[in-house]
């Protein structure tokens, strides 16, 4: 798996490339938590599969997110894999942007415009 840091004014982004499962979680929790100053998206257009520790990984985020008064939002999910945050009602508390990372930073300026 590849995550790969992005810097913008309004929050970090992390994006997850490849397999999402218990080998991986530690790893994007941590760069998470060390992002967790502004708000937090996860781009995760380039993922191909998440298994439940990667489920359990987005649900700890967003608690951190909560509790440091941040947005979380994950952007750009292969259907898939929002089928499988759907199915397990994840999507209840999982705020889902289902267009571009690209396309999710140019609403958030246009609503600070």
């Amino acid at each position: 798996m590849e995550i790969i840091l992005k810097k913008f004014d309004q929050l970090t982004a992390l994006i997850l490339e490849g397999v999402l499962d218990a080998g991986q979680v530690s790893a994007v929790l941590l760069a998470a938590e060390d992002t967790l100053q502004q708000n937090l998206a996860i781009d995760g257009s380039g993922l191909t599969f998440v298994d439940s520790s990667g489920l359990g990984c987005f649900v700890s985020i967003y608690k951190q997110a909560q509790a440091l008064g941040r947005s979380f939002t994950l952007v750009g999910f292969p259907e898939q894999i929002v089928e499988v945050i759907t199915i397990t009602k994840l999507d209840r508390i999982l705020t889902i942007y289902s267009g571009s990372l690209e396309d999710f930073l140019a609403e958030l300026n246009s609503l600070h415009c």
